[in-house]
């Protein structure tokens, strides 16, 4: 990562966790290129979860998992989770169970937290996204 790139990075990863999804999200899309690291779309969509914007973070969150970098089946698992609170988000309950199913799958350590995303959608609760 060029040091521009890892600036406005560094930037965006402090504005999120500062409770500032807004200037997260100008910082990190200034971070995004080709050859950025998958950590930079991570906290992209994090950001955009945190702002609410569920169709851009899965957006985020499927250029992840479908691109061409190896990851590691915890890291796999947890951005399935985020991929469910995406749809969440949205409203897609199939998508939430489709995703959280993937998580148990691939790290029964994160079951717990997939399971309550899955049951306060299924009472009718909007999940909030927390740091």
């Amino acid at each position: 990562m060029v040091s521009e790139t890892r600036a406005a990075y560094r930037d965006g990863v402090d504005c999120l966790v500062q409770g500032e999804p807004e200037k997260a999200v100008e910082r990190l899309e200034g971070a995004l290129c080709d050859d950025s690291p998958f950590e930079v779309q991570l906290a992209l969509g994090k950001a955009y979860l945190a702002l609410g914007d569920g169709p851009k973070a899965a957006e985020c969150f499927e250029a992840i998992l479908t691109g061409a970098r190896a990851l590691g089946t915890s890291v796999r698992a947890y951005v399935n989770l985020l991929t469910a609170h995406a749809a969440a988000i949205q409203g897609r309950r199939a998508d939430v169970g489709t995703a959280g199913a993937e998580v148990v799958r691939l790290d029964p350590r994160l079951a717990s937290a997939a399971n309550a995303l899955r049951d306060k959608v299924e009472r009718g609760e909007r999940p909030v996204f927390r740091l």
